[in-house]
């Protein structure tokens, strides 16, 4: 709950008005305080939008589900949003590729980013296959969903989790 100097401790009702009986004054406070509040967090995410379509944004995200070791369950991306570019770092890529991958955004709105690549794996018993990947990041919730699919095979892999932006940056991007 925010706070300022001189905030009477009847705008805890503000949360709910229906649930808590508040005197007329509290009530255009806990007005202007809501008002107040969702202006705030619209100009916040109007002013985050535009940093990231103006510039190269790095996500990294955690990822949950039933991947078989197709898919990790920590994974950088960087994308370059002026030129379409990205590059993907995991530890399956790291230990395949010794390098992050780059690639490119296949699609890209205002709700969601999508990225395409692939993999040739070696199994453990010397079995070689070109896993093609899928990552769709969504926004405004982060929440990025990756599927493995193997070539020549009916199986699809599928992990989900959350991605937050960092400071941390990948090559490649410029």
């Amino acid at each position: 709950m925010l706070s300022y100097p001189g905030m009477t401790s009847g705008l805890q009702g503000c949360r709910d008005l229906r649930i808590m009986q508040i005197s007329d004054e509290n009530y255009l406070i806990c007005g202007v305080y809501l008002l107040m509040k969702n202006l705030f967090a619209a100009s916040l995410l109007t002013f985050v939008a535009t940093a990231a379509a103006a510039e190269t944004v790095t996500y990294a995200c955690q990822l949950k589900g039933k991947g078989y070791g197709y898919i990790a369950d920590e994974m950088v991306i960087g994308v370059n949003n002026e030129t379409g570019q990205a590059v993907i770092a995991d530890p399956i890529i790291m230990w395949s590729e010794e390098q992050p991958i780059r690639t490119k955004v296949s699609q890209s709105s205002a709700k969601k980013q999508s990225f395409n690549w692939e993999l040739a794996l070696t199994s453990s018993t010397g079995q070689t296959t070109k896993m093609k990947y899928r990552a769709a990041l969504q926004f405004p919730s982060m929440r990025l969903t990756v599927y493995a699919t193997p070539s020549g095979y009916s199986n699809r892999f599928r992990m989900q989790g959350n991605c937050a932006v960092t400071d941390q940056k990948l090559p490649g991007l410029g």
